[in-house]
């Protein structure tokens, strides 16, 4: 640690241009300083500054998965024509013009080898013209241009080339389905809802690639830092904050100069405005790009979950996500992100621009790194925090940012844990790995919760250090998903009986509401009747007769008003009224009773 602190120190002192600063006072708790993985080999500087382009991919898959991947709802049907940029579920833009010809399972980048559902759609660029495919990436990002030549460290874009009229929405960013490109994939709006009722104090800009092999953050930097800066400055206008940090690693030397020559540029250009915009170099200690280690280097505090950055005033955004900013400010949806390819077994390592959708084969067969040997195995992420791919049909995501190609048999066989407590030194956010891994082998939700299974990174660290190879990370992250679904379940039962509830309270209000009707229906004909009952026979005369000889209510028509609107020749008059043949029947039966005394 000490050893760390001196070179917290000595960055100090690094920067070129004056403009880089490091807060001495910032400590990382854990972590492994990178001088420490000598046989990790990284990838050269000529290749960490070049990003070239492959030719598309007959297909596109995308997969139908949110940030805690849950499938969504397609918003297409097969047989539909899509063009670049349209919504094919929410969230997720297609990436080509073409048309879907299936939505269907398929394998998609995950540490288990899960499937989801999946939009696949046939790419028609490639039928029209086959010569200029390998083009379509950059005329639909319109990026930097990009190719198969390395690209100057300052790019060939000036500040000129950039328009300062644009204004970012949270509309525009929304419309181009930012996601962040950091690794974790979270939808850039949802973050900055965050603040919607917060003020922003502090962003953070991070451009710390600190794990090995990574050098996607770095090629795009000295590329288009032109664009970075400029998206940056848009995000700074749009949130209102008071400070911005650009943190860097201090061994990025390509990526720092760029920075600050784009930055001088800035300044150049619109002043004071961003003055409060700065560079700040930290030493190279994994994992200090993780969004919580930064936040400690940088402001000092240690924010533990479940509070968040944004309850600090503070916002935390990856610089690809700042030039995917830019992008939408000028109403250009995020369709591409740099991947890099590394590793030991790595034939040609290189920084490429993928779509999103393009299956994984078609990536390493287009740079020369599809293995051939069955001793090769691939792994998305780094050597650290990166899993193995079991499917090369994957598709590229927002969330795959190096493809990290090592032997197959690199991990050696698990032996029992000898409670060294070596994991436990190095865990940067000061957790007992060792006691995890007792309640994640017996799916012990409780004592994983009791030793914050939440607050775990996924760093690598641990098992890194462990000296019986113990493959720690994969337990923990298995124990998270099931713990994850668990939840999911419980939350979706929740949801299954309030709906039931809501339900029944819809019967119930119906039947009252029909019984109601019933007794507002027989209250009426009660009154009605009573109303014929308490008639005198004073007023007899008022109420006309019906048919059977009954009194009809007052208004009702008689039958003699009724017959008498027709002819006399139509219908005869009767012979005696009804109630002359009641009496007569009377008089008949008193007489009959008579006759039998």
């Amino acid at each position: 640690m000490m050893r760390w602190l001196d070179q917290c120190r000595r960055a100090k002192h690094r920067s070129a241009g004056g403009q880089a600063q490091i807060k001495p006072a910032c400590r990382m708790k854990g972590g492994i300083a990178l001088s420490a993985m000598s046989s990790i080999t990284p990838v050269s500087d000529a290749a960490s500054a070049t990003i070239i382009a492959i030719e598309p991919s007959a297909i596109i898959i995308l997969p139908l998965l949110d940030y805690y991947h849950q499938e969504l709802t397609p918003m297409v049907i097969p047989g539909q024509t899509v063009t670049a940029g349209m919504p094919v579920a929410s969230g997720i833009l297609s990436t080509v013009d073409g048309t879907v010809t299936a939505i269907e399972g398929r394998a998609v980048a995950h540490a288990s080898g899960r499937t989801a559902v999946c939009v696949v759609i046939e790419d028609h660029s490639l039928a029209e013209d086959d010569t200029n495919a390998a083009l379509a990436i950059e005329e639909q990002h319109d990026s930097n241009k990009l190719s198969r030549q390395s690209i100057t460290p300052n790019g060939s874009l000036t500040a000129t080339s950039v328009s300062t009229s644009t204004r970012l929405t949270l509309g525009n960013i929304q419309a181009a389905a930012i996601h962040g490109l950091g690794g974790a994939g979270f939808s850039t709006v949802k973050k900055l809802s965050d603040f919607a009722d917060k003020p922003i104090q502090t962003l953070i800009i991070n451009a710390v690639e600190c794990e090995p092999l990574l050098s996607c953050d770095v090629a795009l930097m000295v590329s288009d830092a032109v664009r970075i800066l400029d998206g940056i400055r848009l995000l700074v206008e749009m949130l209102a904050c008071n400070h911005c940090v650009i943190a860097i690693e201090d061994n990025r030397i390509a990526a720092i100069q760029s920075m600050e020559t784009a930055l001088k540029k800035l300044q150049d250009k619109q002043g004071s405005f961003v003055a409060n915009i700065k560079l700040q170099l930290i030493p190279p200690v994994y994992p200090s790009g993780a969004e919580r280690m930064l936040v400690q280097i940088i402001t000092g505090m240690d924010i533990c979950p479940p509070n968040r950055p944004a309850n600090q005033g503070v916002l935390c955004l990856n610089v690809a996500t700042a030039h995917a900013a830019w992008l939408a400010a000028n109403h250009q949806p995020m369709l591409t992100r740099v991947v890099t390819i590394a590793g030991p077994k790595a034939a040609q390592p290189c920084n490429v621009r993928v779509k999103f959708g393009t299956p994984i084969r078609h990536v390493l067969e287009q740079t020369g790194n599809l293995p051939t040997d069955t001793a090769v195995r691939i792994r998305v992420g780094g050597p650290f925090s990166g899993y193995n791919l079991l499917d090369t049909e994957a598709a590229i995501t927002a969330t795959c940012n190096c493809l990290t190609l090592d032997a197959a048999s690199a991990h050696p066989t698990a032996e029992p844990c000898i409670r060294c407590g070596a994991c436990n030194e190095v865990c940067p956010v000061e957790l007992l790995p060792q006691q995890l891994l007792w309640h994640a082998r017996a799916e012990d939700l409780a004592g994983l919760d009791q030793f914050n299974l939440d607050q775990c990174i996924k760093c690598g660290c641990c098992d890194w250090v462990c000296p019986s190879s113990i493959p720690l990370t994969d337990y923990f992250r298995f124990a998270q998903s099931v713990k994850q679904t668990r939840e999911y379940r419980i939350a979706q039962a929740k949801l299954a009986e309030q709906r039931f509830q809501q339900r029944q309270a819809r019967q119930t209000a119906r039947k009252q509401k029909r019984k109601l009707d019933i007794d507002r229906r027989k209250a009426e004909l009660r009154n009605r009747a009573a109303g014929k009952t308490t008639a005198t026979p004073d007023h007899a005369d008022q109420h006309p007769t019906t048919a059977n000889g009954t009194k009809a209510p007052a208004g009702t028509a008689t039958l003699a008003d009724s017959t008498s609107a027709q002819s006399s020749s139509d219908i005869p008059p009767p012979a005696d009224s009804i109630s002359d043949t009641l009496a007569r029947i009377k008089r008949q039966r008193s007489s009959q009773a008579n006759n039998k005394k």
